[in-house]
C-alpha cells in the first residue's frame, strides 16, 4: 500500500476519534441538560403546589372571616342579651349592647 493511503487511512481514524469524542462530549451535555429538565420541572410543579396551597388557605381564611363577622356571634349574643335583660343588669347589658352593635 502507498504512503498516501496509510496517510488518509490515517487522517480518517484521527478524524474519527474526534468525532467519537465530540459525540461523547455532546451526549454528556445532553444528559447534564436533561437532569438540569428534570430538576427545574420538579421545581415548578413544587411551586405550583405550594401556590395552590396558598391560595386554598387563602380562600378559606377569607370565607372563615366573612362567616365569623356576618353570623357567628350574633345568636350568641342575643342569648345573652336575652338573659340579661331577664336579669336587669344595666352594666352588662350595655356591654352586650355594644357587642351587638360592633358585630
Amino acid at each position: 500500500m502507498s504512503v498516501v493511503y496509510h496517510t488518509a487511512l490515517l487522517l480518517l481514524r484521527l478524524c474519527c476519534q474526534d468525532a467519537e469524542r465530540e459525540s461523547i462530549e455532546m451526549q454528556d451535555n445532553l444528559d447534564r441538560i436533561k437532569e438540569e429538565k428534570e430538576r427545574l420541572l420538579n421545581s415548578l410543579i413544587e411551586a405550583e403546589r405550594q401556590i395552590m396551597l396558598w391560595e386554598k388557605k387563602t380562600q378559606l381564611a377569607k370565607e372563615t372571616r366573612e362567616a365569623v363577622d356576618s353570623d357567628v356571634g350574633q345568636g350568641e349574643i342575643a342569648v345573652i342579651y336575652v338573659e340579661l335583660s331577664s336579669d336587669n343588669q344595666p352594666i352588662l347589658l350595655f356591654v352586650c349592647h355594644r357587642l351587638k352593635s360592633i358585630i
